[in-house]
């Protein structure tokens, strides 16, 4: 068994590299790197070997020549621009659009029995009814350049005959802080340390998302690799719309000293939506996948990895 993961040492990269490792030990697992230097060898089972690739470069020749190099019977989609604050239109659309399609057109030539996943985002949906869940039917009405990249970059993978994974809201242990709750771990665990006054300066807190941990969302993609019809469109969600602001209460309540939360208008997004979450039972049928991390396992590991970490992510 041959893996090859394009962003491979990305927040999910490197949660999907540890979980197949256990899952998969037999498994040759590469990855790409690009622009940094791989992590440190950790976990379970062999360790992943790293190359880098730029997947545009050469209008597509690094990674075509690496895929016919690897030979992966599995091929996991997930290098790109992976946040939703980004306003570079062209570098998101080269990277989620035009990385795609030369992603898929190579696998197609060097790889034509491999699986592919393709991983898309929940927000090609745009604001949706919390009383309503939504489904893989529904209309996409994606809000932002990032939803809109992974809206006209699904065709590609669909016709290469990927699975597309459509990834709502996760977080967990070892996330940046341009995404909302390891920012609000990072403030708390600064505010401990006392590295930063007790204020911890937050955004919209009135948003409702659809969050899972990290770790149920690489099984997820696992689950669907094997499992997943090829072109077939999965939601990977639990079905939740959660207040931000509940979600902060969550860490405060884990805090070892009194905080007081300040609204930023810094942290406001432009693109912000009221409301996004999703109807996870395509992938349940399907695979039997089900989340295994409650929310408040998911919070406490991340406030304590950012305990750990801090000094050296300032």
């Amino acid at each position: 068994m041959r893996v090859l993961i394009t962003g491979a040492t990305g927040f999910v990269g490197t949660h999907l590299i540890r979980h197949l490792r256990q899952a998969e030990p037999v498994a040759e697992i590469v990855g790409t790197v690009h622009g940094h230097a791989p992590p440190a060898d950790g976990g379970e089972g062999p360790p992943a070997r790293y190359v880098e690739c730029d997947i545009t470069a050469g209008g597509g020749a690094d990674v075509r020549a690496l895929i016919r190099a690897t030979r992966p019977d599995h091929l996991y989609h997930l290098a790109g621009a992976a946040t939703g604050a980004g306003q570079d239109r062209e570098a998101i659309f080269r990277a989620n659009v035009e990385g795609t399609r030369l992603v898929m057109a190579a696998a197609a030539e060097e790889a034509p029995l491999a699986r592919l996943l393709f991983v898309s985002t929940g927000y090609v949906y745009g604001d949706c009814d919390p009383l309503r869940l939504a489904t893989e039917e529904d209309a996409l009405r994606p809000s932002g350049l990032y939803a809109e990249s992974k809206r006209d970059a699904e065709p590609y993978a669909r016709a290469a005959g990927a699975t597309v994974a459509r990834a709502f809201n996760h977080t967990g242990p070892g996330q940046t802080t341009a995404f909302a709750v390891p920012a609000f771990a990072a403030q708390v665990a600064a505010i401990e340390g006392g590295a930063q006054p007790p204020e911890l300066r937050v955004g919209n807190l009135e948003a409702r998302r659809d969050f899972l941990d990290v770790r149920d969302v690489v099984r997820a993609y696992h689950a669907l690799m094997t499992r997943g019809e090829p072109g077939g469109v999965y939601n990977v969600c639990r079905g939740e719309a959660v207040p931000m602001r509940s979600l902060l209460d969550g860490l405060l309540a884990l805090a070892a000293v009194p905080i007081r939360v300040v609204l930023d208008p810094d942290r406001m997004r432009p693109a912000d939506i009221k409301a996004s979450v999703g109807d996870p039972s395509k992938l349940r049928a399907r695979t039997g996948w089900g989340p295994e991390m409650p929310l408040a396992q998911t919070l406490r590991d991340t406030l304590d990895w950012w305990r750990g970490h801090l000094p050296a992510f300032p």
